[in-house]
């Protein structure tokens, strides 16, 4: 993935504990989502590229079988041991490109919000085309463009402790493709680029509850949050969590309803 995004998944390791309480819910829809579009054979082997903390593994698990092989591949160690924590194996530490198998491998591959993570998008969906056998299947997902009004309170508070132009440069840091791959046309060609066909696109939101203080720790872990915390001193950090709970707690009470949307995308291997 490159050494920037190398520095971003050990970011990861150090929200590892915090992100999976926090995130499973949303990303489990879209995984189950994801296998299901991807139809895996029973007895079927497959990688879970970006595994995280595992919330991909289980449906896939589900789908082929005690008698399958479902393997997780991520180069966060720290996520890692939340997903073994949860009994999650096989697991491997690991990149794309430089996925650790042969050419062939797999019956298919699934990378669930992982793209918008890769220096060269293009040349990570190679890799994960390579080791997959003939008439394989890889399935991807990616953020929409949807924006909440959460996130839009987050931000004005934000930018009245942090300057507009020092957040932005904060923003850059994260998923450099995020914005792109918001795009479903992008999505699916980028697929086709990498040599799929009969490549299918759908699009989906999932709505959750929350706490408004489960939802204010996702903006605490998130690049911009963390870069707050380090720019801010203890007692303008301390400010700025009440100051935006107080905020979020009187707009909209102590729980909320987070709408995330998606672009999902799976194509076969000629």
């Amino acid at each position: 993935m490159g050494s920037a995004v190398t520095q971003l998944w050990r970011y990861y390791d150090a929200i590892a504990a915090s992100y999976d309480p926090c995130w499973a819910p949303v990303f489990t829809l879209f995984a189950r989502d994801l296998v299901a579009m991807l139809g895996l054979p029973s007895l079927g082997r497959v990688l879970d590229v970006g595994t995280g903390t595992g919330v991909a593994l289980v449906p896939a698990m589900n789908a082929v079988g005690p008698e399958g092989v479902v393997l997780g591949l991520d180069p966060s160690v720290g996520m890692l041991r939340a997903a073994q924590r949860k009994g999650l194996c096989p697991l491997a530490v690991g990149e794309v490109p430089g996925v650790p198998f042969a050419d062939g491998t797999f019956d298919a591959v699934l990378a669930n919000f992982v793209l918008s993570h890769c220096t060269q998008y293009d040349a990570a969906l190679l890799d994960m085309v390579r080791v997959l056998q003939a008439g394989g299947r890889l399935g991807v997902t990616a953020w929409g463009a949807y924006r909440s009004e959460f996130s839009q309170v987050w931000q004005q508070v934000a930018e009245s402790f942090v300057s507009e132009e020092l957040l932005l440069d904060a923003g850059s840091r994260g998923p450099r493709w995020e914005q792109w791959f918001s795009d479903p046309v992008h999505l699916q060609e980028a697929l086709r680029d990498a040599g799929l066909i009969n490549v299918k696109l759908r699009s989906g939101e999932c709505k959750t509850a929350m706490s408004v203080a489960a939802y204010l720790v996702t903006r605490e872990i998130s690049l911009q949050g963390r870069f707050m915390r380090e720019t801010l001193s203890p007692a303008q950090w301390k400010r700025f969590r009440a100051s935006v709970a107080e905020e979020f707690r009187s707009r909209f009470g102590e729980s909320i309803t987070y709408t995330g949307e998606a672009h999902l995308a799976v194509g076969t291997r000629p």
